[in-house]
């Protein structure tokens, strides 16, 4: 028996959901990346680029 699409779109849900939290789980693992994510950053960097002229 094949699964439904709503099967599948909830697999992809979760799976999705998992991810997410295994990356949230090694940030909060690392007290060096956590800090760096988690600062005020005030600093200005100046304008960005413009993507479209990187080719």
């Amino acid at each position: 028996m094949m699964p439904s699409a709503g099967f599948e779109v909830a697999s992809a849900s979760v799976a999705q959901l998992l991810v997410a939290w295994r990356h949230t789980a090694e940030v909060y693992s690392d007290p060096e990346l956590l800090n760096a994510l988690t600062r005020d950053h005030t600093d200005d960097y100046g304008p960005a680029p413009d993507p479209r002229d990187a080719a």
